[in-house]
């Protein structure tokens, strides 16, 4: 004799809320992806003393030529890709897509059921 196999009763209303709940989370994760890039721009790119500046870029410029100068010209493609990450621009970017991925996925997942018209052909 086999036991019976018990199927588990789907609530549609609490799986329709949880879907709404998901929704939820996806808008709060894009809003809150935009305000932090927006934020990460503003304060990245806010004017600061020149010198400041042209010291950083002196700097920059050294690190580079160290690098290249120990590891060739594959260390000089590891140390410009992590000065581009150094970039208000460029992290405001990652911010926005890592926001926008997790939103996207929540998007998905929170999608409404087809409704069902009760029409069989």
């Amino acid at each position: 004799m086999s036991a019976p196999n018990p199927e588990p009763i789907i609530d549609s209303a609490a799986l329709n809320r949880e879907k709404a709940r998901l929704r939820l989370v996806g808008v709060i994760a894009l809003t809150v992806g935009i305000l932090a890039a927006g934020l990460v721009y503003w304060l990245g790119t806010r004017t600061e003393n020149a010198g400041v500046d042209q010291y950083r870029d002196a700097v920059t410029r050294s690190e580079s030529r160290q690098m290249q100068l120990l590891y060739g010209s594959s260390g000089g493609i590891v140390a410009d890709t992590l000065g581009g990450l150094k970039r208000p621009g460029n992290q405001a970017l990652l911010i926005l897509a890592v926001g926008g991925i997790v939103a996207a996925g929540c998007f998905y997942l929170g999608r409404p059921f087809p409704e069902e018209d009760g029409s069989q052909e």
